[in-house]
């Protein structure tokens, strides 16, 4: 049986990675300069080219403060997956999700000709860009992974589970999400909001991109959560990376518990830097947006 405080900390990642709440009110969507049969991806801005890969179910205006900051100074690349917010499932409407749309982002780097762009993911996305760094490590110059562990598995099966042993818990959380009428849907999301962002204002717009997500896509990348470990391929990863987390009044770990969970999953990357960001839940772009401006600031210009 798992312990009381490895339970609570499962039942809040499923929320905000199985039933997303996703996006901020959303402003006028740039247009789209690259298609593919996994993601769209639309560009901005002149100078150093940044990548932004958003969450599970998620929608790319959550980084609308962080681009408006950042495109006087650098390219924007904000990447939608198909199946989340509103955009058709194309390849994604079978099989995993996760590593194939990760290789896709690593295909629109080398089709476009970026030269070792920085890329930042938050939760599935973060997923989606360490996979991308481990298996492409020449198309990353610098990684930030916000708010996700290389192995999330940890969070649904007793000490000592593997990603093949957590697969029958990952194919029952799939079903589960995929099954769920429109109505269930909605609702989960708008109980499990609470545990996402703190501000309520903000949690209008997530909701409405999250019931625009096709809950079949994900449910398989929720399964692709459970079941898939990075741990193993961090030390392929070359570029210099930052991992900030979330400290949130909702998390029942301590502060130094909390930061011995993250430093343990990410000891086979030499390269990492961990920060936690204090009073916030697992949008940190949302709920701290400052800070998170500030760190992505330090980040994009460190030598």
């Amino acid at each position: 049986m798992r312990h009381p405080v490895i339970a609570r900390i499962t039942a809040l990642v499923a929320a905000f990675m199985g039933l997303a709440p996703v996006g901020a009110a959303q402003t006028a969507r740039p247009e789209t300069t690259y298609d593919s049969d996994r993601i769209q991806v639309s560009s901005e801005g002149r100078g150093p080219d940044v990548i932004l890969i958003a969450g599970n179910a998620s929608d790319p205006a959550i980084w609308d403060a962080l681009v408006d900051r950042l495109r006087g100074s650098h390219r924007i690349h904000r990447v939608h997956v198909r199946g989340f917010s509103g955009l058709d499932a194309g390849a994604n409407a079978q099989g995993a999700v996760l590593e194939p749309t990760a290789q896709a982002i690593a295909d629109y780097i080398g089709r476009s000709g970026l030269e070792r762009p920085a890329v930042i993911g938050h939760s599935l996305g973060g997923s989606m860009a360490l996979s991308l760094a481990a298996r492409h490590p020449e198309r990353v110059g610098r990684l930030m992974v916000v708010d996700m562990l290389p192995f999330n598995g940890v969070f649904f099966g007793p000490p000592g589970s593997t990603a093949g042993s957590l697969r029958p818990t990952g194919e029952a959380m799939r079903a589960r999400l995929a099954g769920m009428t429109p109505e269930g849907w909605a609702a989960s999301n708008r109980r499990s909001m609470a545990a996402l962002v703190t501000d309520e204002a903000v949690r209008a717009g997530l909701i409405r991109h999250a019931v625009t997500s096709d809950r079949d896509v994900a449910g398989r990348a929720m399964r692709d959560l459970i079941t898939t470990d990075l741990r193993p391929e961090l030390s392929r990863i070359a570029a210099p990376t930052t991992v900030l987390y979330a400290r949130g009044p909702n998390i029942p770990l301590t502060d130094a518990a909390l930061e011995a969970l993250f430093r343990n999953q990410y000891r086979g990357l030499e390269t990492v830097r961990l920060k936690r960001i204090a009073d916030s839940r697992h949008f940190i772009m949302l709920d701290q947006p400052e800070v998170f401006a500030a760190e992505v600031d330090a980040f994009l210009s460190a030598e």
